[in-house]
C-alpha cells in the first residue's frame, strides 16, 4: 500500500504472500533487480569493511568485490546468492518496500550517501518491520540496496521477511501508517531539529525587537485599562477590544520595521516547513500552524505591552494570604502524588522503569518486580496481594491511555509511567481497608520528605 510521508519522503510497502506469483518473482527476479541493476551503489562502505573485519573475513570479502552487489543488511554486505538463500529458507511472505527522498532534500537529511542510508536503515528498519509484522525483532530479517538510477530522488529497496517463516499475511492499514510516520520522522529528524532551532531563534528575535521599540509610538491607537495588571491573556479575556488594538499595534510595527517583518516571516516559514516534513494531514496541519501563530502573537503582544506599560506588566502582588487547601481536596492529593513520585524516582532504576513500560505496552499489568523496594507499593502488598495487583493493573491502563499514539520517546514514557504509578498508589492507599487506609495516616506519610517515607512502618 503506498503512503506519502510529507513532501520530501515517500514510503511504499507491498506484501508478497507465500504461494503467489509475486512471492516467486521476489526470489527469481526482484532480488536480482534490487541488487545489480544499473544505478545501484555497489561500493563498499567503511561500515561494511568494519563488519567484515569483525567477522574475520576481510580477505574473502575483498576477493568477492568484483562480482558484488549493492545488497546490505543489519550486519554488513550481502551477496546475491546469500540473499536468495535467506528468502528461500524463510518460506513466508516478503514485504517489498521502497523509501524515497527527493534529491534536493537528501543532503539536509544526511541521506546523500550510501553510508547515510545504511546508518538510517540499520537504526530503524528492524524495529519498524517488527511492529508492522507483529513479530519479535530477533525474527526480523531484511536486505536492502541503495539506488541512484532516478533523476528526481534517491531511494533504497528493502526486502523484509520473518526468519521463522510464520509471517504470511497482509498488514493492517494502521500498522502501515504508523510505520510510514515513524520512518519519515526518523529520516527528517536532523532537519526538524534545525528548523526547531530556527523557529525558536525567530520567535526570540520578534520579542527582542518589540521590547526595544519606543513605547509611545507603539501605544498610538491603543487604549489600555486605566489601572491594574496588563497582559495579552488578561486583555483577551476582560478587555477584548484593547487586545485587538495591541495586535494592530504589532502589525503596524511589523510594517514599519523590516527586521521585525523578517523575523515573523522566518518563524512562519519554519513552522510551515516543519508541518510539511512531518507529513501532517490537513486538519493536523491547520491546528499546528494555528497554535504556532497564536503562540508567537501572544509573545509579540506581551513584548509590545512591556514597551507600552513597563510598570504594569509584572506579576500582580498578592494582597491577601492564601487560604490553606483542605486536607482532603485536590491540592492535597497532588501533593501526595508528587511525594510518591519522588519516592518512585528514587527507588526505581532505569531497568525497572523500562520493564514497567514494556509490560504496559503489551497490555499486561506492571510487574511486581518493577516496584520492588518502593515503600508505598510494599505497604499495599503487605496485608493482601489484591490492592497491589489492582494498582499495578490500573497503572498499566493509565499509561496506555496517556500515550495512545504509540510514540516511543523513552524519557517521555518513563515520566508517564512514574506519574501513572504515583497516582494509582495514592488512590489505592487512601482506599485500602483497615489502618492502612486511614486518611490522616496516609496524609502524614506521603506528605513528609522522602527520608521519612523510606523509614515509615505501616
Amino acid at each position: 500500500m503506498p503512503a506519502r510521508g510529507g513532501s520530501a519522503v515517500i514510503v511504499n510497502h507491498r506484501v508478497a504472500l507465500s504461494g503467489t506469483r509475486a512471492r516467486a518473482a521476489v526470489v527469481s527476479h526482484r532480488v536480482e533487480y534490487v541488487a545489480t541493476r544499473p544505478g545501484c551503489d555497489r561500493s563498499a562502505t567503511e561500515a561494511d569493511l568494519a563488519r567484515a573485519r569483525e567477522r574475520e573475513a576481510f580477505v574473502g570479502y575483498l576477493g568477492c568485490r568484483p562480482g558484488s552487489t549493492a545488497l546490505f543488511d543489519a550486519d554488513g554486505a550481502v551477496s546475491l546468492a546469500e540473499a536468495r538463500r535467506r528468502l528461500d529458507a524463510c518460506g513466508g511472505a516478503v514485504v517489498c518496500s521502497v523509501i524515497s527522498v527527493r534529491r534536493e532534500d537528501c543532503e539536509r537529511f544526511g541521506l546523500d550517501t550510501k553510508e547515510g542510508w545504511q546508518a538510517y536503515a540499520r537504526a530503524n528498519l528492524t524495529r519498524e518491520y517488527a511492529r508492522m509484522m507483529g513479530i519479535p525483532e530477533s525474527r526480523v530479517g531484511w536486505v536492502a540496496a541503495y539506488h541512484l538510477n532516478s533523476e528526481v530522488n534517491q531511494h533504497i529497496h528493502v526486502l523484509a521477511f520473518d526468519k521463522a517463516g510464520r509471517f504470511d499475511r497482509l498488514m493492517a492499514k494502521p500498522d502501515l501508517e504508523r510505520a510510514r510516520r515513524d520512518l519519515t520522522e526518523a529520516a527528517v529528524a536532523p532537519e526538524v531539529a534545525r528548523l526547531g532551532l530556527e523557529r525558536e531563534a525567530a520567535r526570540e528575535r520578534v520579542v527582542e525587537i518589540l521590547r526595544s521599540m519606543d513605547g509611545a509610538s507603539l501605544s498610538r491607537g491603543v487604549e489600555l485599562p486605566p489601572e491594574g495588571h496588563v497582559s495579552y491573556a488578561h486583555l483577551r479575556r476582560w478587555h477584548p477590544e484593547a487586545a485587538r488594538q495591541v495586535e494592530s499595534a504589532v502589525r503596524r510595527a511589523a510594517e514599519g520595521r523590516p527586521e521585525l517583518r523578517a523575523a515573523l516571516d522566518a518563524h512562519a516559514g519554519a513552522c510551515v516547513e516543519l508541518a510539511d516534513l512531518r507529513g501532517l494531514g490537513d486538519a493536523e496541519r491547520g491546528a499546528y500552524l494555528a497554535r504556532a501563530d497564536a503562540d508567537v502573537r501572544a509573545r509579540a503582544c506581551n513584548a509590545a505591552l512591556r514597551a507600552m506599560a513597563p510598570d504594569r506588566t509584572g506579576a500582580p502582588e498578592r494582597r491577601t494570604a492564601p487560604r490553606p487547601a483542605p486536607e482532603g481536596g485536590p491540592a492535597a492529593t497532588r501533593r501526595r502524588e508528587r511525594a510518591v513520585g519522588r519516592e518512585l524516582a528514587a527507588c526505581m532504576g532505569k531497568h525497572q522503569t523500562a520493564e514497567a513500560v514494556a509490560a504496559a505496552r503489551e497490555g499486561h499489568p506492571v510487574p511486581k518486580s518493577a516496584v520492588r523496594g518502593c515503600p508505598s507499593f510494599e505497604a499495599l502488598g503487605r496485608h493482601s496481594p489484591a490492592p497491589l495487583e489492582s494498582a499495578l493493573s490500573s497503572a498499566s491502563r493509565a499509561f496506555a491511555s496517556a500515550m495512545p499514539d504509540g510514540r516511543r520517546d523513552p524519557d517521555e514514557e518513563a515520566r508517564t509511567m512514574l506519574r501513572a504509578l504515583s497516582r494509582v498508589a495514592v488512590h489505592a492507599l487512601l482506599r485500602a481497608p483497615g489502618a492502612l487506609g486511614t486518611a490522616a495516616r496516609v496524609a502524614v506519610a506521603v506528605s513528609q520528605p522522602i527520608r521519612t517515607i523510606m523509614s515509615i512502618s505501616m
